[in-house]
């Protein structure tokens, strides 16, 4: 096997393994599209995203003022 067949064969395998995973993502994808899920507790998924977003900013401040209070 020369040079440009092992290199033809490397890509074709990649190429190959690339579309199989786009085949897999695009079921996956096409599986759930026509579901259309209601976020439980609040009437958004973006409420969602600010409460965590919230949660995850008190975090920061709590760790810095223990972080400098044990300093």
């Amino acid at each position: 096997m020369d040079r440009s067949e092992a290199d033809f064969n490397i890509l074709f395998t990649i190429s190959i393994c690339g579309f199989r995973n786009r085949l897999i993502a695009s079921n996956f994808f096409n599986y759930f599209a026509h579901m259309n899920e209601q976020p439980p507790v609040f009437k958004s998924w973006n409420t969602w995203y600010w409460l965590i977003l919230g949660v995850m900013a008190m975090q920061v401040i709590l760790f810095f003022w223990l972080t400098q209070s044990f300093a």
